[in-house]
């Protein structure tokens, strides 16, 4: 994986947004008219919102994989279905959901669940 001195542009974007017919049109449009490479920009999946078209997103995410882009998902611990989402998607990046930072120092659970699942 590259490093963050590599990446260029971290996106964060619905899985509303994903599934939507004109998003893999639009972000090749965006490589052209910024000039940016795809392996250059993360792609933050929000785990915020249901992923209510689960499947259909798998497929998008691995179409922009081909296409070079860093996939990241954000809020675990927040949203449905994380432990799939991590599994399906297979993210480079994983940013936890602020519940796993609080008191973390002082919280053996959470470091223990943390250490064993991430």
């Amino acid at each position: 994986m590259k490093t963050f001195h590599e990446v260029n542009l971290l996106l964060n974007v619905y899985p509303s947004t994903m599934v939507h017919p004109e998003f893999l049109p639009t972000m090749r449009q965006i490589e052209e008219i910024v000039q940016i490479k795809p392996e250059n920009v993360v792609l933050e999946i929000n785990e915020s919102e249901k992923k209510e078209q689960f499947y259909m997103l798998q497929t998008v995410v691995k179409q922009l994989r081909q296409m070079g882009y860093l996939i990241a998902l954000d809020d675990i611990g927040k949203g449905d279905a994380t432990l799939q989402s991590i599994i399906e998607f297979e993210p480079d990046v994983v940013k936890l959901d602020r519940y796993f930072m609080r008191d973390l120092a002082v919280s053996h659970k959470k470091r223990r669940y943390l250490k064993k699942n991430y």
